[in-house]
């Protein structure tokens, strides 16, 4: 089985710290695709002038480790 690595960025509009998300949670976020949120984690520049991404962990996740990740996501 091939594990496919996935890319958690943490995220902030306008310094203020918002959570830690992958491509897609983020992209959904901000209202973008998931290719611009890489995009701009690489370049670190603002998208619409607000977010701000930087990728923090590019581990492979398991389901049980993601589901414990967001549980306390909402908690915090």
């Amino acid at each position: 089985m091939i594990q496919t690595a996935v890319t958690i960025y943490s995220v902030k509009k306008n310094e203020q710290f918002v959570g830690m998300y992958t491509a897609t949670e983020a992209a959904k976020l901000c209202g973008c695709k998931e290719g611009t949120v890489c995009g701009y984690a690489r370049t670190g520049l603002k998208l619409y002038g607000e977010y701000e991404f930087k990728a923090v962990d590019s581990k492979p996740l398991g389901k049980e480790l993601r589901a414990l990740y967001l549980a306390w996501d909402k908690v915090r």
